[in-house]
């Protein structure tokens, strides 16, 4: 169990809020996930840490009981909404240098998919919440 790196490009949104009734005018720029772009050469994705000691029965039997759930054998779950981490590489984008980094966003993707060779079921459990709220990641066992 790996963390998946993805290459992001990031863009720099200048936000505009206005105050007592639009009187007072206030700016604020903020660093937004954009569009998945792979470098020249590059890898399309690439392994980050080990994070095995999440998962595994130690952290299943930690969680609350109702961010539990279960995957059957043979099928998957994905976590498509709703917030989750991401990885992202170096990038530099309008004057602004980022590095590696971790941040919650909201259009990542977490899949797990069930193997076929035992009849046992994939028990999966949320980190925050519940898998089909806003569990942040889930984690296996």
């Amino acid at each position: 169990a790996k963390q998946w790196k993805v290459p992001i490009e990031y863009k720099k949104i200048r936000e505009t809020w206005k105050c007592n009734y639009g009187k007072d005018t206030y700016y604020r720029y903020r660093i937004q996930g954009g569009k998945y772009k792979v470098p020249d050469g590059g890898a399309v994705g690439k392994y980050g840490k080990d994070v095995r000691n999440k998962d595994g029965s130690g952290g299943y039997y930690k969680s609350p009981q109702s961010h539990r759930a279960w995957v059957a054998r043979g099928s998957n779950f994905q976590l498509g909404k709703n917030r989750s981490v991401k990885w992202a590489g170096a990038v530099s984008a309008f004057g602004v240098k980022l590095g590696s980094s971790t941040q919650y966003d909201s259009d990542h993707k977490q899949r797990i998919t069930a193997g076929n060779k035992s009849n046992a079921r994939h028990d999966i459990w949320g980190k925050n919440d519940k898998v089909s709220g806003k569990p942040g990641v889930f984690y296996s066992f």
